[in-house]
């Protein structure tokens, strides 16, 4: 056994121990939580959710012990939650029909009611039947159900023309309009009455039947220039006949679109639609390809000029169609069909990359140049509670690539970089956690100068998180004023030289207290902003105090003397406990 499988088999020896304590830890922690709780609602612990899920997954590989699953099935332990869930609605469903005599249906007014979720429910499963991705215990379960139909399309069909045909019924001349009101009804209508005149062979013998008892050509249909003045007015006012601007306008104009290929329309009617701006040639597709083709010419001349792949800031156009051609490929692109042979072969010229291998490449890169970066500028380790984001994005990467060196799975050329770096490894990772990054490499200025003049570029794609907050606070705070008042020394300055300053840090507040009014205060920038925040001074009783910060600059202290002792504007009982926190936080702590 050689020195590196040594340390690894010490490692997983440990590791196996500790994980034995903390798995009986955990385990009495669940127990306890369903005493007082259903399993539904163990997702508000967030550590015990977790592990849960990990239970699963190690119950699904086939890696726990058998007495770790006759333990947990003696608490009632969802092994599969997915069915657990599933059997929950049909029991719901069950019992809705019961007292109900009839299935629940959705109301698009009250999408969230229980009845609602029910009929989304049954359509799930209506949708799943189709796949054939039921198994034999749910397909028994639903057919129980007395009445339940897995293809409801005729019978729908039928129930829709017997309350049309009541609403008709005595009814012997007139406007389909008039008589229906509504615009579902009388569009299906219509619509049925162009296909029996066509002699559409679509429909089944039974729908013609009902069609033809229904008399729906004594009703007299709008003229061709009353629908058209009809489509006229929603393009004067929207600009276009959409769909949701106006259905009847829009089916109407399709209509035309079929009379126009079947070559029934005159030249002027055509001139009249024409002046919709509709396209009557349903050149749609056209478009869709000469689309597709400029931005393919675009991706080749964006790798040419910058030597890599384009990025979502850099090119976001390009970008978006990269990633739709790579989840079109994949399968993974909802209602959508499969790459066409043509665009496959015209990627496949130019070494399109379908696997996003070389993105990953770019990441690893960027990542470890991130944290050399880090390693040269810090000489503390204080990643895993930096409040910056991409200082936590590092923090994970930094700890998986750590996991897949202890699996074996780090590639050697990774693994050279590092030691590069002054990293080792082979080292415990609680070592490699308090050492490595408490001594980071030393650089000399030559070399630093060195490292500046080989960087291939000077700008890194990132993407930040935006605080949704921030803007309605600022308007609260600064309301429609040109000039307010810095709620530390006073002064009344124009609103570009003020800050929308957290009282307590931001990165310490949950929700509720992040969408709080009172969490905030305004601070100029010319001081005062940076003051409060590093903790030179706090705001204890209503009154601003200099927590004892060691200080070698006259400025600073001259400037410090001028806002001490004074009233904070924006201490009151809301922000009490927000400013003592801070004031806590930062104090120095009288020596012993």
């Amino acid at each position: 056994m050689n020195f590196n499988q040594q340390i690894f088999s010490e490692y997983r020896e440990k590791k196996t121990k500790k994980l034995g304590s903390v798995w009986h830890e955990n385990f009495s922690t669940l127990r306890l939580f369903l005493q007082h709780h259903t399993i539904d609602e163990i997702y508000k612990e967030p550590a015990l959710y977790s592990w849960c899920i990990q239970q699963r997954t190690n119950f699904r590989n086939g890696v726990l012990p058998l007495q770790t699953v006759s333990d947990l099935q003696e608490l009632g332990f969802v092994w599969d939650i997915k069915m657990y869930h599933w059997d929950q609605d049909f029991k719901a469903l069950k019992n809705h029909r019961l007292e109900h005599g009839d299935f629940p249906r959705i109301n698009i007014h009250q999408k969230e009611s229980a009845e609602s979720m029910l009929g989304y429910f049954i359509q799930k499963v209506r949708r799943s039947n189709k796949k054939n991705e039921l198994n034999s215990f749910q397909l028994e379960k639903l057919n129980s159900l007395p009445g339940f139909l897995f293809e409801v399309g005729d019978s729908s069909w039928m129930k829709r023309a017997e309350k049309i045909k009541s609403r008709l019924a005595g009814v012997t001349r007139g406007s389909l309009r008039s008589v229906l009101g509504d615009d579902n009804d009388y569009n299906w209508v219509i619509r049925h009455k162009e296909i029996l005149q066509e002699e559409d062979h679509s429909l089944s013998p039974e729908k013609r039947e009902m069609l033809g008892t229904m008399g729906l050509f004594r009703f007299d249909a709008p003229t061709w220039e009353e629908s058209f003045t009809q489509a006229r007015l929603c393009f004067n006012k929207h600009g276009k006949v959409t769909k949701k601007a106006d259905k009847t306008a829009y089916e109407w104009l399709i209509a035309q679109r079929r009379a126009f290929i079947k070559d029934r329309l005159s030249i002027e009617q055509i001139g009249k639609i024409e002046s919709l701006s509709f396209d009557l040639h349903a050149n749609g597709k056209e478009y869709d390809t000469q689309r597709w083709l400029t931005l393919y010419k675009e991706y080749q001349n964006f790798i040419i000029e910058h030597g890599r792949a384009p990025g979502l800031v850099s090119a976001p156009q390009i970008y978006s169609w990269v990633q739709n051609n790579r989840q079109v490929k994949a399968g993974t692109a909802k209602r959508r069909k499969p790459l066409e042979p043509w665009k496959e072969k015209m990627l496949a010229d130019i070494n399109f990359d379908f696997s996003q291998q070389e993105i990953f490449r770019r990441t690893w890169n960027e990542n470890y140049h991130l944290l050399v970066g880090y390693l040269m500028e810090n000489t503390s380790y204080r990643m895993a509670s930096n409040d910056k984001p991409e200082v936590r994005r590092l923090y994970v990467w930094i700890n998986n690539q750590l996991r897949k060196f202890r699996e074996h799975r780090l590639a050697p050329g990774y693994i050279l970089r590092f030691q590069e770096a002054g990293m080792d490894l082979s080292l415990d990772r609680l070592k490699l956690i308090l050492e490595s990054f408490h001594k980071p490499v030393e650089y000399g200025k030559s070399d630093l100068i060195r490292k500046l003049s080989e960087l291939d570029t000077t700008n890194q794609e990132s993407m930040s998180i935006r605080r949704m907050e921030h803007h309605l606070q600022k308007r609260i705070l600064m309301g429609n004023n040109k000039f307010n008042t810095c709620a530390l020394c006073g002064d009344e300055l124009p609103n570009d030289l003020l800050v929308v300053a957290h009282i307590k840090k931001r990165a310490d507040c949950n929700h509720l207290q992040r969408c709080d009014p009172n969490v905030v205060m305004l601070n100029c920038a010319l001081g005062c902003d940076s003051l409060y925040e590093k903790g030179y001074v706090s705001v204890h009783e209503g009154k601003i105090t200099e927590n004892g910060k060691a200080i070698h600059s006259a400025r600073i202290s001259g400037y410090l003397s001028a806002i001490v002792n004074r009233d904070c504007t924006a201490f009151n009982d809301e922000s009490r406990d927000y400013f003592e926190e801070h004031f806590q936080r930062h104090r120095t702590k009288p020596q012993a």
